[in-house]
């Protein structure tokens, strides 16, 4: 991952993002439906809405910093956070390595697979 963007800086823009499309009433909602341990609004006494979002994601690290700013932006749609996210570059399929495909339009190796199922 091409990490241009900070944990710190991630999760400044998703609480702004969270903050400035919800409500005080609506946020602990938005908050579960992109799969955070939210408590109730009405449980909550740290602060406003900036501070409830803070307090949820203080332990999330990049990569569920980024998962997550990519929930904000199919559920809510952000631009802003859209254009920080692509600065991180492609996002490829997870696991393990497979193959190797070359599609290149000049000459390319000579590579023979005994198994090509099994790599």
């Amino acid at each position: 991952m091409n990490t241009l963007l900070r944990p710190e800086q991630l999760r400044g823009l998703i609480t702004d993002e969270l903050e400035s499309t919800t409500t005080w009433h609506t946020l602990p909602g938005v908050c579960r439906r992109l799969g955070l341990d939210a408590p109730d609004a009405a449980d909550w006494n740290g602060g406003g809405k900036s501070k409830y979002v803070r307090a949820l994601l203080e332990d999330h690290e990049l990569t569920e910093l980024v998962d997550l700013a990519r929930k904000v932006v199919e559920q809510l749609g952000s631009q802003r956070l859209e254009d920080q996210l692509d600065q991180l570059g492609p996002r490829g399929a997870s696991g393990e390595f497979r193959n190797l495909i070359f599609a290149g339009t000049g000459p390319k190796p000579e590579v023979l697979l005994d198994d090509s199922v099994g790599n």
